[in-house]
């Protein structure tokens, strides 16, 4: 089967949990598997995001699976959530793919993908968001945001956090920014606590960044982007995006560091070719608040890292 380029780099989408079929319930676990969804090109990259809510001592399993030509991978599991934890998953790797954490990598690419949901207790899904991309063929598409926008948002910078890991929380820190930005009133060390991924030691799992915004009220997803005209949509008085950035010494003129394989910066705005952002890498909390020129900011999110982002908006 020959597949052709792919017509659009990004595929992303947003689900409505109730759609599910195959609903089944056994020994108190509620099970939903979702439909065939087919983007429009092969894809090499998948990424689920979920909001829930739960008061009491309810569970949630999200798992995914792949199909290549006529046959389905196993259900790979993306995390376990719960009030009070969550936690990725030991290494899952096969003939399809593997889990990176939070992403699911596929080698060759697959052309469809379906979702599950796993339910204990009053566990209920709020929203559910996919991301797909073609890695091989991404680059970024041309074109600037129009007009101009500027969030105000409180500076937070995690050299400031008195942690040791605080090199290492950028993402903590820049959703504290948004989460702070519209009205949670959180602070870094307890966002820390709740993003936290015991099974990788890490606090940049994007699945529990977008479910512990959820847990303050907000609307919160995973999304690629493939150009920077696409921003207003997604940076305004109701929506930020935290944007994933990548680059070598040089690539990015006056940045809070120097060079970094992966970082997280909030994007608050945008104005006179320029993309207005709340790096927490900063030094001080004065020295936070920062332009980057647009182009160049383009090559290091758009291309270095395929636009991956997690949006925090208002519901």
């Amino acid at each position: 089967m020959t597949i052709s380029k792919p017509i659009l780099p990004v595929f992303n989408l947003r689900h409505n949990p109730s759609e599910t079929k195959d609903v089944k319930m056994v020994d108190g676990v509620k099970t939903a598997l979702s439909d065939e969804i087919i983007p429009p090109f092969a894809f090499n990259t998948l990424v689920l995001s979920v909001n829930y809510h739960t008061q009491t001592d309810g569970l949630l399993l999200l798992e995914a699976q792949v199909r290549r030509g006529k046959k389905w991978s196993r259900f790979y599991k993306l995390g376990l959530f719960s009030k009070d934890f969550q936690s990725s998953f030991p290494a899952q790797q096969d003939a399809f793919g593997h889990v990176e954490t939070d992403c699911l990598v596929l080698e060759p690419e697959a052309e469809a993908f379906r979702y599950r949901l796993n339910l204990y207790g009053d566990m209920e899904v709020t929203l559910l968001a996919s991301s797909v991309t073609n890695a091989h063929c991404q680059e970024p598409l041309p074109g600037l945001p129009q007009g101009s926008f500027n969030a105000r948002v409180e500076p937070v910078s995690q050299m400031c956090v008195k942690h040791k890991d605080r090199r290492r929380i950028c993402s903590p820190a820049a959703l504290t920014m948004a989460l702070n930005y519209f009205g949670a009133q959180t602070d870094v060390m307890r966002v820390m606590k709740e993003v936290f991924d015991p099974s990788a030691g890490i606090y940049g799992n994007w699945i529990f960044n977008t479910a512990c915004a959820g847990l303050y009220g907000m609307g919160s997803f995973v999304r690629r982007f493939a150009s920077l005209k696409e921003l207003p949509e997604f940076v305004n008085k109701d929506s930020l995006v935290l944007a994933s950035i990548g680059y070598k010494k040089g690539e990015l003129s006056h940045p809070a560091i120097a060079a970094t394989p992966g970082h997280l910066v909030v994007i608050t705005g945008y104005e006179d070719r320029k993309i207005l952002t709340a790096d927490p890498a900063a030094t001080t909390a004065g020295e936070v608040i920062r332009p980057y020129d647009a182009q160049e900011f383009a090559r290091v999110w758009l291309k270095n890292k395929k636009g991956v982002s997690y949006i925090v908006r208002r519901k």
